[in-house]
């Protein structure tokens, strides 16, 4: 299967044509099957990352689809066309979204477009080509100016897809402000480094445009100044702790509950009163200093070197030993959700 596809996406639309021409079948149906297959060829190579291969089949189908569109003058294809190749450009878009290929081939479709609509042949052809056009987040695309063909049926015809094309004129009008607005503010709000990471975050159009306030805010948030008070020392080189307090903590404060179990230090969380300004304090409790002695000694000398206003600051830490108790008491300010 792979060799075959392989072998598809070397073929150009001239090979193509050439086979079609010599062929027993009917000259446009077998040009529209060979368009579509093409397609299908494309989406295959484009799922296994073959950028290149999946572009010329993508390519090859555009060229095909015009020649149905150029010869098929009874439009027995040419409603199936239409709505197929805007599909077919915003893979080719997708694929190669600086290609500027892509605006030939709708300039092309436009005016075919264009010149059936306004003769009347189709009798059910849909307007929904143009809207997918005028929407399309492909700057080749859009630029192509499906919009002036909804605005040219609107105005000057008196058929059903000019009737349509009434409909939806407010509508695409309004979302092309729209777009226009919110492209404007994200020029003028996000820095390049940011836009160059809101183009590599894979979101959608229609997923920025619709979150655009949350996007800026992400993308402008700064980290706020955070002052260290010391050089920081590599984890492998211990730094000595001088001025723990050696007494028993439970002299120091009243009304202690127990909030919860520590499992990983083997110790537990309360909430006290420190006696001396009756603080509400939040204690805990490291058991088993001799066997944790350098993690522990590490833990308080990191949480006392830090200070920041949106960091709780260290208060007083208790080393308790006896012929029971050996354990550290670090204590904190308690903090007070408000959420």
């Amino acid at each position: 299967m792979r060799l075959k596809i392989e072998a598809a996406s070397s073929l150009t639309s001239i090979h193509i044509y050439e086979c079609i021409k010599n062929s027993v079948f009917p000259f446009l149906a077998l040009t529209y099957e060979w368009g579509t297959t093409c397609t299908h060829f494309a989406k295959v190579l484009e799922k296994q990352r073959d950028i290149e291969g999946a572009y010329t089949l993508y390519k090859c189908s555009c060229e095909l689809f015009q020649m149905v569109l150029t010869d098929d003058e009874s439009c027995v294809f040419v409603n199936e066309v239409f709505n197929r190749m805007p599909k077919v450009f915003d893979r080719l878009a997708a694929v190669k979204p600086s290609s500027s290929i892509i605006r030939e081939y709708c300039d092309y479709f436009l005016v075919q477009f264009s010149n059936i609509a306004m003769r009347g042949t189709i009798k059910d052809l849909s307007l929904r080509p143009l809207v997918s056009m005028v929407l399309s987040e492909n700057r080749h695309i859009r630029e192509s100016s499906p919009i002036d063909v909804v605005r040219h049926l609107a105005s000057y015809f008196d058929t059903p897809i000019a009737n349509e094309a009434r409909q939806q004129l407010d509508y695409l009008e309004s979302m092309l402000q729209r777009t226009a607005e919110k492209e404007t503010k994200l020029e003028q709000l996000l820095t390049p480094q940011a836009r160059k990471r809101l183009d590599e975050s894979g979101l959608s159009k229609e997923e920025i445009y619709n979150n655009i306030e949350v996007i800026i805010g992400l993308l402008s948030w700064k980290t706020p100044p955070c002052r260290v008070s010391f050089d920081p020392i590599p984890s492998d080189q211990p730094r000595s702790i001088t001025w723990i307090t050696d007494q028993n903590p439970t002299k120091a404060f009243s009304e202690r509950y127990k909030l919860f179990h520590d499992e990983y230090s083997h110790g537990a969380v309360y909430l006290a009163k420190r006696r001396s300004d009756r603080t509400l304090v939040a204690i805990k409790v490291l058991k088993n200093f001799d066997k944790y002695k350098e993690y522990i000694h590490r833990e308080v000398d990191l949480l006392a070197s830090y200070q920041h206003e949106n960091l709780a600051q260290l208060l007083d830490v208790y080393h308790w030993k006896d012929k029971k108790h050996n354990e550290v008491w670090v204590c904190f300010p308690l903090l007070i959700s408000l959420s």
